[in-house]
């Protein structure tokens, strides 16, 4: 039990996960250090608060250049110090990206393909598959 019930990848044989989410200008300028802090087991980028921090209002644009510096940032910091990246699919697809409700296989692929590995879906957002 004490084995398991630890922290990874501190302890490769634990089974319990800590995830920061990060989602200010602040924490992007402290992200590789972020990333180093023994017993993280990954990051979450907030991209909706992201936005909001970076002084934008209206929809979110996942394609703004400020947000995808932001977002690639955060996912190199993960893969730096070998932490799982994350990030969010909405059940309400960006624009572009499906409808319907439901997150599209084509862009789930691609942040698969980018190095995300943990996704928080929201809503009613499972994958169609």
């Amino acid at each position: 039990y004490r084995e398991m019930a630890d922290l990874w990848p501190f302890n490769p044989k634990g089974q319990l996960v800590l995830i920061a989410i990060v989602a200010t200008e602040k924490a992007l300028k402290n992200i590789d250090s972020i990333c180093a802090v023994p017993g993280l087991s990954g990051i979450m980028f907030g991209a909706k608060h992201a936005w909001a921090a970076l002084g934008r209002t209206g929809k979110c644009d996942l394609e703004d250049p400020l947000l995808v510096d932001f977002r690639d940032r955060v996912l190199a910091a993960c893969k730096k110090n070998g932490i799982a990246a994350g990030t969010s699919l909405s059940g309400k697809p960006p624009k572009g990206v499906g409808a319907g409700g439901v997150v599209e296989v084509p862009f789930l692929q691609r942040r698969v393909d980018e190095g995300f590995r943990l996704f928080l879906s929201q809503g009613g957002g499972r994958p169609k598959i």
